[in-house]
This record gives C-alpha cells, structure tokens and sequence, in this order.
C-alpha cells in the first residue's frame, strides 16, 4: 500500500516510460499536481492506453482517472465505495483491482469491472502485486497472502511457512522472488511462487511495513512507519 496526499502527487506516466525503455541521461525531474482534497492515494498505475489510474481514500470515489497526464481527474465508476484499493496491471492489457472485501477486473482500461473472486474472503486487502504475467497475491490484514495462480480467475490462501496473518504489503521481484511483511515487521520471501514461505526478518524493527522491494541482488529493502 503507497499512501501520500494527492496534492502532492507527482508526474511518473512519462518517467516510468522512459526508464523502462531506455538508460537515463541525466537527472529526473518530478511535478506536483493538484487533485480532489481530502484524500489518500493508495495505488497508481498506467494503462496500456496511457491513462493514470489511482486508488484512494476518504475521497468522493474509491478511484480516479486521468486522461491527459494528471491535468484534470474523474471518478471512476462501478467500484464499491471500500478502503485501501490497490490495483495491478496484468501483461494482457486488463487491470484488476482489490477492494476491502473481494477483487474486481477490468478489461477495457478501467471503464467497466466485474467480480473475479466470488466465493473468496480477502479481509481487508492492504497490497496487490503479480508477477506480470498469470501470478497475483493479495496481502490481507487478517488472512495472510491470497493468491491466485491463473490471472485471477481463481484465488486460494497461500500461507505455508508464514508465522503472522496480518499482512501489510507484497511485492514480487525480477528475479521471481515473492516478498511479504506482515504484523511488527515479519517479512517472509517465498522463491517458489508463494507455495512456502520462510521469515528473513531477523534484526528488522518491530514497526508496520508500509511497503516492500525484492532487489535481483538477493536484497530486500522496507518502508516503515519509522523509515
């Protein structure tokens, strides 16, 4: 979960596109842009049509839409009204998007969504993170990792060697490797696609890991309530 003030959102749609196409010459240079007040940023994506997604709170909407690089936003309809929306992006053009109690997809860049996980109990969903191609996994406040193993048709709980259930935040790495960090900083790395899970949290703070980064170097690093 990535958590800032909209008001100080900043420009990323051309800078993520340039740095995953090309090396960088020289320094970044980053804009603020003004949004709806009163609200929390909780995702950000860019569609494959350029749009910028985000998820929110304490807004008029649970997410918003972007069709000209941030200058004007509108809400987006056909979501329910939850916290702590995170969204991913999947290879085959959808989005799918994870509310307080169940995930949605979209396959027209956000326009429309429909249920994907009926029958399944997310808890409160905090993060979202796919291995770009099939593979998705949920972090849930109370439940673990939710994963589903066929680009979200499915989804099963995936917690074999986790020594917590209140997770806060997962990511996946270049290399493959599955990140996750659960209650007082118990992170635990699975490298078989989340099937088992073991703790690598020995000498990390006791805090709430807001999120996670696998490095390809073997390496994982944390943002914490503390830093």
């Amino acid at each position: 979960m990535h958590t800032l003030s909209f008001a100080h959102l900043v420009v990323l749609i051309l800078l993520w596109s340039i740095a995953a196409t090309t090396p960088l010459a020289q320094p970044l240079a980053f804009e603020s842009l003004d949004g709806p007040e009163a609200i929390f940023v909780e995702s950000l994506l860019v569609t494959a049509s350029g749009d910028v997604l985000v998820g929110s709170r304490g807004a008029v909407s649970p997410a918003f839409r972007s069709s000209d690089g941030g200058a004007t936003w509108t809400p987006i309809a056909g979501l329910p009204n939850d916290v702590h929306v995170a969204m991913e992006p999947l290879a085959s053009g959808d989005v799918l998007v994870a509310t307080r109690s169940q995930v949605l997809r979209s396959t027209d860049g956000g326009t429309t969504w429909s249920p994907t996980s009926a029958g399944v109990s997310f808890g409160t969903t905090f993060d979202m993170a796919s291995d770009g191609v099939d593979r998705l996994y949920t972090a849930s406040s109370s439940l673990g990792v939710i994963r589903s193993v066929d680009g979200g048709a499915t989804w099963a709980a995936a917690t074999a060697g986790l020594d917590t259930l209140r997770t806060s935040a997962v990511a996946v790495g270049a290399n493959g490797d599955v990140v996750v960090a659960g209650r007082g900083g118990r992170i635990h790395r699975s490298v078989d696609g989340g099937d088992t899970w073991t703790p690598i949290y020995d000498g990390h703070p006791d805090t709430f890991v807001w999120d996670v980064l696998p490095a390809a170097s073997g390496r994982v690093f944390s943002a914490t309530q503390d830093g």
